[in-house]
């Protein structure tokens, strides 16, 4: 017998488990690099950000960060799945989740960027790919 996932804020006690969920192939930056631990940490502490987890029999598995922007919306920075727990419908349970509860963080519209692999997931939710869909990263390393 399997038990629902359940949804919570992400807390600082989250964040070491959060880290090795986003550390993904898919998620490196251009650089090769992963999100810092100290970028990671401020969304799970400031109030101007929204970070969920899923947890399914008391382990976290996913995890969906936004960053409220004005105009009452948000970014979307991540939403990962664990790679051992891919594949379960957790991203959209996950996605769904936030989507229902929005107005609750005071959200209105979601802003995101996507990798070319995770398109068709955005739109099975109802996304809207922008009309100049390709997008360009730079990347300047000024040390």
């Amino acid at each position: 017998m399997s038990t629902a996932p359940l949804m919570k804020q992400l807390r600082l006690s989250d964040l070491s488990r959060t880290i090795e969920i986003l550390r993904q192939d898919s998620l490196r930056y251009s650089d090769g690099n992963y999100p810092e631990e100290g970028w990671i940490s401020h969304f799970l502490t400031d109030e101007r950000c929204v970070a969920l987890g899923l947890w399914v029999q008391q382990s976290l598995v996913a995890v969906l960060i936004t960053e409220k922007l004005s105009l009452n919306g948000c970014i979307m920075w991540f939403i990962a799945v664990d790679p051992e727990h891919q594949g379960h419908g957790y991203g959209s349970i996950l996605l769904e989740y936030f989507e229902k509860h929005a107005h609750e963080f005071g959200i209105q519209w979601v802003f995101l960027n996507a990798t070319k692999n995770s398109l068709n997931f955005y739109k099975k939710h109802g996304y809207i790919t922008g009309e100049s869909a390709v997008v360009y990263e730079h990347y300047k390393d000024l040390t």
